[in-house]
């Protein structure tokens, strides 16, 4: 009754993918601790990474803004 509607064909790009992950999966097998502990440190990095470009990020924003508002105060004391 409740049958899944069969599954397109892949595309030649699918079947690389497919390729390239059974491959990694392969690879992975034998020493999953490590793999697994080699992905955390790189998120970890990308995560620290991330906040500290967006805290700099804020910082430069909040710069510009401080100078902006100075030399809009400046030119209107002038006149």
């Amino acid at each position: 009754m409740n049958e899944l509607p069969p599954e397109p064909p892949t595309t030649p790009a699918e079947q690389r993918l497919l390729l390239l992950l059974e491959g990694l999966r392969r690879e992975a097998d034998g020493d999953d601790r490590a793999f697994v502990g080699s992905v955390m440190r790189n998120v970890r990095v990308q995560s620290l990474l991330r906040e500290v470009l967006g805290a700099v990020g804020s910082l430069g924003s909040a710069v510009r803004d401080a100078i902006a508002i100075l030399l809009a105060s400046r030119s209107g004391a002038n006149r």
